[in-house]
């Protein structure tokens, strides 16, 4: 299955979180957004 792409308006701050987050997953922020 190909993943499509799409521009994702995000807050700032919730970005930030998300990464923080991936990171402490190791995670890329991509894979935790699908996760």
């Amino acid at each position: 299955m190909k993943k499509k792409s799409f521009p994702l308006r995000i807050h700032p701050d919730i970005l930030e979180a998300m990464q923080k987050w991936a990171n402490d997953d190791l995670r890329s922020i991509n894979a935790q957004i699908e996760f």
